[in-house]
């Protein structure tokens, strides 16, 4: 497959008069992030980060010949608009979950701090570490967990890594079980479109901690904290506030559940069909629709 293929399709579609829609889940220059810190690091890169200037002109010619582009999150919004795609081009459309993801109510151990994810450095993970490590020297007794495959192996035996109970992928099921068992969900990634386990952590009832470089799911002081990425700082002092209070971990619990309905199937269902609207004539399609998936 020739790698204009997309571009292809969707000069195609537009000679024959059809509106094309470009879903995004992914910041835009997301790969230059990883490969700052994979450089940091010493690790080795990866395919992605070796094609890095060809994979961001290709994005960008593919975001700015579509009607519409659907961005996961803000932060997806941020980097469209970096590449030159013309906002009224962009509508930001959170994904959803099921409603009754969760069969049975969550039993949080206390202290207990769940990562879910990929195990890779643009995650965030190497702060996560350094935050668990300084809160041990400070008497802190809570677990911290990580669960997820390891797309860079060599991450297990590079120090700034140590520190987490890394316990490699899970099925669904046993993922679900994680988060019930969870007493806050932290998640430090330096650069993600709309990470699902934010919903799969807030249908939890979970008080999570995440940096603004993901989806719109967290009120900062409402629900769980939003802090700056790149930080172990900042991650230890929010995990303190609130796994050492447990009056504002209850709050924010109960903050966390209060959102659900925002971020059902049923929620996404309905901006998405907004958003289509906007390249719809009023009086419904009169051409088929080319959905362009990245």
């Amino acid at each position: 497959m020739r790698p204009c293929i997309a571009t292809d399709a969707i000069s195609a579609a537009k000679r024959l008069g059809i509106r094309v829609v470009l879903e995004t889940t992914s910041h835009p220059l997301n790969v230059a992030v990883q490969k700052a810190e994979y450089e940091k690091l010493g690790l080795p890169p990866s395919e992605a980060i070796n094609c890095l200037d060809a994979n961001v002109d290709f994005f960008r010619k593919e975001a700015v010949a579509v009607d519409l582009v659907l961005a996961a999150s803000n932060y997806v919004k941020d980097g469209l608009l970096e590449l030159g795609v013309k906002q009224d081009r962009i509508a930001v459309v959170p994904y959803g979950l099921n409603a009754k993801f969760y069969e049975k109510p969550p039993d949080p151990v206390p202290g207990r701090v769940l990562f879910v994810g990929m195990i890779d450095p643009h995650k965030g993970l190497e702060y996560l570490a350094g935050a668990a490590r300084q809160l041990r020297t400070e008497g802190f007794t809570g677990e911290f967990r990580a669960v997820g495959p390891f797309v860079c192996p060599e991450v297990l035996r590079h120090p700034a890594f140590k520190g987490l109970n890394y316990t490699g992928p899970m099925t669904r099921d046993e993922v679900k079980k994680e988060f019930a068992s969870a007493d806050i969900f932290v998640f430090p990634t330096l650069t993600d479109g709309f990470g699902m386990v934010l919903l799969e952590a807030l249908f939890a009832g979970l008080p999570i901690i995440c940096t603004p470089n993901c989806g719109d799911v967290v009120c900062d002081g409402f629900n769980g904290r939003v802090v700056p990425s790149h930080s172990s700082v900042a991650l230890s002092e929010a995990i303190l506030e609130v796994v050492t209070n447990r009056s504002r971990r209850a709050e924010m619990s109960r903050n966390a559940l209060s959102r659900v309905g925002l971020f059902t199937w049923e929620a996404y269902q309905h901006r998405l069909i907004d958003a289509l609207r906007s390249v719809f004539p009023t009086n419904g399609p009169d051409r088929a629709t080319f959905i362009a998936v990245r």
